[in-house]
């Protein structure tokens, strides 16, 4: 397989490990964790208001995850778009 093969499948694999990961976790339901079992509702839309991606997968979300190795970089795999229509549902 050439180099050319092989990036052409890397959107195909991106994909597919992103629907295994959400199949296999709730990402809207561990940040609905992190927004209601943390209190971290209101920052979280905050940051959101300012479109604050950055903040809200890093300081917010891993922050409160830290402790679940499982979950803490799920928000990773998560769209900006995905991630918004999940806060929008908190």
């Amino acid at each position: 397989m050439s180099n050319d093969e092989v990036v052409g499948c890397l959107p195909a694999i991106h994909d597919e490990a992103v629907q295994r990961l959400v199949h296999d976790h709730d990402p809207g339901g561990d940040l609905r964790w992190v927004a209601v079992h943390e209190n971290k509702r209101s920052e979280l839309l905050d940051a959101l208001a300012k479109r604050d991606f950055r903040d809200i997968r890093g300081r917010i979300y891993w922050n409160a995850q830290e402790h679940n190795p499982d979950v803490r970089n799920l928000l990773a795999a998560v769209s900006n778009g995905d991630l918004e229509q999940m806060l929008n549902k908190l």
